[in-house]
């Protein structure tokens, strides 16, 4: 199909439905093909393959991108510079929703952990109204562990300045039951947290679509009886 025809075909799709019964793949095509990118399907169908999903596209860096047949530096760029829209806007979205229970955090970071094959450690760092101030990728691992080292996470809490995190990290290979090490692991780390006078809000471990709140299991004492975190601020004032 001339690529006249092609730009056509994309009018159309967006005009049936304004792009939410499309595919990813058909997605990405239409993105690359109205900015005049070559053999936009049959690229979109490469990354596709390659990736999985089209978060892991869109999230690729430059160098990632190039190294995939048929994905020039003009594509990669445009790739990039879309993924770091949606990024933006998403991070903007969530430092404007307060994160109140364990179900909000998970909503945060189960996308975070989809498609990941190795355990990985992330961290939301969070102000005394439980207001996202970031969420930090921390370290990556092996496919059934990932060492967490606390320097880093203690140096971006003092960069945020924030008053409590949220640790969380993923069991890619099995269910969100926490280990004998997990528990041992959040014991520490709260104390480290402590000294500095940071708060461990909790500590959320995902498998899947799933996952385990240590904090409504009773083992960090913040959340209340209704099964909200406690804030900052009323935990100064008990």
């Amino acid at each position: 199909m001339a690529d006249t025809g092609k730009r056509e075909l994309y009018r159309r799709w967006f005009q049936d439905s304004d792009g939410e019964t499309l595919t990813d793949q058909q997605l990405l095509e239409a993105l690359l093909g109205v900015c005049h990118v070559k053999n936009a399907g049959e690229l979109a169908k490469r990354l596709m393959a390659h990736y999985s999903t089209v978060w892991n596209v869109l999230t690729s860096k430059l160098s990632e991108l190039t190294s995939i047949q048929g994905v020039g530096e003009k594509s990669a760029i445009l790739i990039n510079a879309v993924g770091n829209i949606y990024i933006r806007a998403e991070a903007r979205q969530e430092s404007q929703s307060a994160v109140t229970c364990p179900e909000r955090a998970a909503e945060l970071l189960i996308p975070r952990f989809r498609d990941m094959d190795a355990e990985a450690v992330r961290a939301i760092y969070l102000d005394g109204f439980l207001l996202p101030l970031s969420v930090e990728l921390i370290c990556t691992g092996s496919a059934i562990s990932a060492k967490l080292d606390i320097f880093p996470l203690l140096c971006k809490a003092a960069d945020t300045e924030c008053a409590d995190i949220i640790i969380a990290h993923n069991h890619p290979t099995s269910d969100p039951a926490p280990s004998d090490t997990d528990l041992a692991v959040t014991s520490v780390l709260r104390r480290r947290l402590n000294s500095i006078g940071i708060r461990l809000l909790d500590h959320i471990i995902v498998s899947k679509e799933t996952y385990v709140s240590l904090a409504a299991e009773g083992y960090l004492d913040t959340v209340d009886p209704s099964g909200s975190y406690i804030t900052t601020a009323l935990r100064e004032e008990s």
